[in-house]
């Protein structure tokens, strides 16, 4: 007969955490995502607001295209409420609506600006400006267009990181 070997007595090795340690960890989580929550909602305002304005430039400058195009005054117009913006060519009474925006939840424009591309020239009528903002965000920025038609964006108070200020 074959003789065992001698076993150890089993040692108690608990793993994993204990409720109070569990419990101190998710207050610390839960503390850290209450500071990050405003500043990540801040950040995601401008991201919309930059990505508005970069839309918004690039339509203006399609615009201007246009009017070289179909040899005929294209117009950009906001509406009152600054929400939307309309490319059309003709009256403002019986337009041609080449594109129509409508802004996203939180985002506005300054109301009721208007511009006109000239077809002989390709200059804009008059050097304007659109400002826009979002809520969440004090921030703004603003698209300038000069009378030659074209679009610079710029921060009005400075404090949009990565654009000049106006």
């Amino acid at each position: 007969m074959r003789q065992r070997a001698p076993q150890r007595p089993a040692t108690c090795t608990a793993r994993g955490f204990t409720l109070v340690e569990l419990l101190v960890g998710m207050t610390v989580a839960g503390v850290l995502a209450l500071v990050a929550v405003p500043s990540f909602a801040e950040i995601t305002a401008r991201m919309r607001l930059e990505g508005a304005m970069a839309s918004l430039g690039s339509d203006m400058q399609y615009a201007r295209s246009e009017a070289l195009r179909r040899r005929a005054t294209v117009n950009f117009r906001t509406n009152a409420g600054g929400n939307t913006y309309t490319i059309f060519t003709g009256s403002v009474t019986t337009p041609n609506v080449l594109k129509t925006v409508t802004l996203g939840n939180g985002l506005g424009l300054s109301a009721s600006v208007a511009v006109a591309y000239d077809p002989m020239r390709n200059f804009a009528d008059a050097a304007t400006s659109v400002t826009a903002s979002a809520s969440g965000t004090s921030a703004s920025l603003r698209a300038v267009i000069n009378a030659v038609g074209r679009v610079q964006v710029c921060s009005p108070s400075g404090s949009f990181k990565g654009y000049a200020s106006c």
